[in-house]
């Protein structure tokens, strides 16, 4: 009788600690670090669009939040797709220091506690971001290699970067990668990381209806004055 209590004992805090480890504590951790969504609120980011820019009503101000970070998505009327990606901890940052690194070998994303932004949208990238992101105000920026892509407009306040890529690794303090963009539905972009007065945005504009261009760039208001 001892020894097979002994034993069901051991089986069943077995079970217990697999199925907590395997199922009750992801679903935590998620619900934790989860999104809250929001919609119809275009007047978020609305400030960075020139003023000729017209935007599509219903699938503008779109975007979800947390504490640590969050994403906002725009459509013009013709076709272009403004996503907007802000993080707390990268309020701080200067952009003196900020430069795109070509890497070789990215971490298996797959295997991160994170959760997945844009999987259902085809003319996005996906983007996969870690529930933590301790940033603390600095900032890695890893891309494939031989990437076709180049700076095209730059100031104190702004860096635009035009062209082609699939991978886009973003690294906190102590290089730890933490958020994962995948660029696969995406033939060409603009990148542009944009310095606020308190604020620290990194804006990816995409399409697959309209031609992506240097020109592009020309729907946003980089010059505005809210600073």
């Amino acid at each position: 009788m001892t020894y097979n209590f002994k034993k069901k004992f051991i089986i069943s805090t077995i079970l217990t600690g697999v199925i907590f480890y395997f199922i009750i504590w992801p679903l935590l951790d998620f619900y934790k670090h989860r999104y809250k969504a929001v919609f119809d609120h275009i007047e978020e980011y609305s400030f960075m669009f020139k003023d000729s820019v017209v935007l599509n009503s219903y699938f503008s101000g779109i975007g979800q939040y947390r504490d640590t970070d969050r994403h906002y998505s725009y459509l013009t009327k013709n076709g272009y797709h403004i996503e907007f990606f802000e993080y707390t901890e990268l309020n701080n940052i200067s952009l003196n220091s900020l430069k795109l690194n070509y890497l070789e070998s990215f971490p298996d994303y797959e295997k991160w506690h994170a959760i997945q932004l844009n999987y259902d949208l085809s003319e996005s990238p996906i983007i996969t971001t870690k529930n933590i992101l301790p940033f603390n105000n600095h900032l890695y920026v890893d891309i494939n290699k031989n990437a076709p892509i180049e700076l095209i407009k730059s100031s104190d306040n702004y860096h635009v970067y035009y062209g082609s890529l699939t991978k886009m690794l973003l690294s906190g303090e102590n290089k730890e990668p933490l958020v994962y963009f995948d660029f696969i539905n995406v033939p060409k972009t603009i990148i542009t990381f944009y310095r606020m007065k308190d604020r620290f945005l990194i804006i990816v504009i995409s399409s697959t209806r309209q031609e992506i261009t240097e020109e592009t760039i020309e729907l946003l208001n980089l010059e505005q004055t809210y600073l």
